[in-house]
């Protein structure tokens, strides 16, 4: 149930970088951790990963890659 809620939040995030004009580096910045974190989970990584996409359209893929927390090793 609860990751059905975060879907849903994920999805206001994904509309808020679409049409807010205030959207810019700093909600980033908050959120890019936090949505590169559930990339690894099974149920939250379509939704993750289309808001993570939506916030490299409206600000630049690079800025999302710095502001998230791969761990790759």
């Amino acid at each position: 149930m609860l990751f059905q809620v975060s879907a849903k939040i994920y999805g206001v995030l994904s509309i808020l970088a679409e049409k807010c004009p205030s959207f810019g580096r700093s909600c980033v910045a908050i959120c890019a951790a936090h949505l590169s974190e559930k990339l690894g989970d099974l149920k939250l990584k379509k939704p993750a990963g289309d808001t993570l996409i939506a916030f490299a359209e409206r600000t630049s893929l690079q800025l999302v890659f710095s502001q998230s927390e791969f761990n790759l090793f």
